[in-house]
């Protein structure tokens, strides 16, 4: 234990920490399952996805930011083979460790909403979920990431789910983006 303080010591005591922002642009490709009292419906999503990350780093090594992204697109409904417009905001905070050219993280989204349009009627799903990626660093100051990104709703257009028509809501889906890390 005496060594593992030592080393954290070490490692804290000759680094500094920093401030950095990474604007991110990307593709996310998921599913949506919508658990309804007839049976459940599936939804393919994809849509381009816009971001940004700010945080701080600390040792050179790890980082905590928060995490805000939008993704606009479409989504195919399984059961009436439509396709209809998409909109997912996430707000998360993550926490990441940097090993060399790569990088890793894990993060909390603590609020997710999702709009989907159908023949003209907005629906509104609030909800929670997490996300996890890896990445690596290209051409100097430009990250490639992949992220797999899970949510649920507990609600649908203000109401708690479940309710007569909905009885649960869980998505998931994979985000590649193009990143570009700043530094101060």
């Amino acid at each position: 234990m005496k060594i593992l303080v030592a080393i954290l010591i070490f490692t804290f005591s000759y680094s500094h920490a920093g401030i950095f922002l990474e604007p991110y642009v990307g593709y996310y490709l998921g599913e949506t399952d919508v658990g309804t009292p007839s049976g459940d419906v599936t939804n393919d999503d994809s849509g381009m996805a816009y971001g940004a990350r700010l945080g701080f780093t600390l040792g050179g090594y790890l980082y905590v930011a928060g995490d805000a992204s939008l993704i606009k697109g479409e989504y195919e409904n399984s059961s009436s083979n439509t396709t209809d417009d998409l909109e997912i905001m996430t707000y998360a905070a993550v926490a990441g460790v940097r090993l060399g050219m790569f990088h890793v993280w894990y993060g909390h989204a603590f609020k997710v909403d999702v709009e989907t349009m159908d023949e003209g009627v907005a629906t509104d799903y609030e909800g929670t979920g997490w996300k996890a990626g890896i990445g690596t660093r290209l051409f100097g100051k430009i990250n490639l990431n992949l992220e797999y990104i899970a949510g649920e709703s507990d609600k649908v257009d203000g109401a708690d789910i479940p309710t007569a028509s909905v009885n649960s809501v869980e998505s998931s889906g994979y985000l590649l983006s193009i990143g570009f890390p700043l530094s101060y």
